[in-house]
This record gives C-alpha cells, sequence and structure tokens, in this order.
C-alpha cells in the first residue's frame, strides 16, 4: 500500500513539473474561460458589407455613376456606425475617411469621378482606418484580459490590413504579408481556446500598427 501511494506521488509529482514548465514558456493551455471561445473566428457583417459596397461602386462607376455613388454613401454610413464606438485617434481618423467617402459620393454621383484609381485609393484609406480601430480594440482587450475579444479584434486588423493593400496600387510586401498572416493565425489559436503564447499576442499586435502606419503613408502618397 505504501508503494502505491509512492508511486502515485511520483506521478503527481512529474505532472505537475510539466505543467509549470510550460506554463514558464507562456504557451497558454486550454482551460473552461478559454474554451468558451473555441468557435471558428469570422468577419464582422458590418466589414464584409463594407466591402461589398466599395465593389459594386467600382463595378457601377463606368456605366451608372449614380448606383456607384449611392454605394460609397453607404459604405460612408458604416464607416460613421462604427466610429461612434472608437475613441482618441482610431475615431478622429474613421471620421476623417467617413467625410472623404461623402465627398467621393457627391463627386461620383455628379460624374466628376471617371477613373477608379481615386476610388481604390479612398478605399484603401477606409480600410486603413478600421484596421488602427481593430488594433486598438485588440491592444484595449489584451490589457484587460479579454482573450476571445481580443482574437476577434486581431483577425479584424489583419483582414482590414490586406484589404486596404489591395486596393492601393503598391500592394503588400513581404513583412506585412507576414503581420496579417501571423495575426490571423493567433486568431484562430486563441478561438480554438490553446496554443496561442502571450508573446506572439503583444508580438502581432505591435506589427500591426507598423504595417497599418506604412499602409496609411502609401495611402497618402498616391492621394490626388
Amino acid at each position: 500500500m505504501k508503494s502505491l501511494k509512492r508511486s502515485v506521488a511520483a506521478v503527481l509529482s512529474i505532472a505537475f513539473m510539466i505543467a509549470a514548465g510550460s506554463a514558464s514558456k507562456g504557451v497558454c493551455q486550454p482551460t473552461q474561460s478559454q474554451g468558451e471561445s473555441s468557435k471558428k473566428v469570422t468577419q464582422t457583417d458590418t466589414s464584409v458589407k463594407l466591402e461589398q459596397y466599395f465593389q459594386k461602386a467600382r463595378k457601377e462607376l463606368k456605366n451608372n455613376a449614380s448606383a456607384a455613388g449611392a454605394q460609397i454613401h453607404k459604405a460612408a454610413a458604416l464607416l460613421k456606425k462604427e466610429a461612434n464606438q472608437a475613441q482618441g485617434r482610431s475615431k478622429q481618423w474613421m471620421l476623417e475617411s467617413y467625410q472623404e467617402l461623402e465627398e467621393l459620393s457627391a463627386r461620383v454621383q455628379k460624374g466628376a469621378v471617371k477613373t477608379v484609381e481615386e476610388l481604390d485609393n479612398t478605399f484603401s484609406r477606409a480600410h486603413a482606418a478600421l484596421a488602427d480601430y481593430y488594433r486598438q480594440r485588440a491592444s484595449d482587450s489584451w490589457a484587460k484580459k479579454t482573450i476571445s475579444e481580443t482574437g476577434q479584434a486581431l483577425n479584424e486588423a489583419a483582414l482590414h490590413l490586406e484589404s486596404g493593400w489591395d486596393w492601393s496600387k503598391s500592394k503588400a510586401d513581404k513583412a506585412s504579408k507576414a503581420t496579417i498572416d501571423s495575426a490571423k493565425q493567433v486568431s484562430k489559436k486563441i478561438a480554438r481556446g490553446s496554443g496561442w503564447v502571450s508573446e506572439e499576442i503583444s508580438r502581432s499586435i505591435d506589427a500591426l500598427e507598423r504595417e497599418i502606419g506604412k499602409l496609411s503613408k502609401d495611402t497618402k502618397k498616391h492621394q490626388p
């Protein structure tokens, strides 16, 4: 009996050391609180609709300026709605983009915009503004250790950064692509509820900030 007790104690001791070793490396082990976030990462309806409006506007510009302008106006309204939930720099950035979209909508409806390039650059800036907003949300959520919200915001920031580069003339470089892919992967790990590392979340948030700044500078360079 004493031998059995000693064996059980030894097994428990080994298990404890393994768990402690994993924790010291910063690896998040699945827990009940994280398990509740084990779901597929999805894009918000607002983000999906915004891109749909942009695509429709670009398609309609040549043959139906009025319809194209209406789509841009819808996109502007969505951006303003998101801006109402933001604070600080992100709010200002989104409101500036909202105003730019409204002005573009009016010019398109008057027939003053003849090429899609002007649309592309404005749409890119809108995505950059939203990417910054969601990056800030990820940072705030991470500071509060609300993990599920952090993962969702990281994914949104990455997707908007990706879309911003897709609309830009310059396109994403290797650093931006790597940042986007990394943020998406971290978000998926968080959604699964295990496997994420604290350091990689912080790195993703910081890297997104750098790459969003790079996109912002690029769109200003091409601004008419």
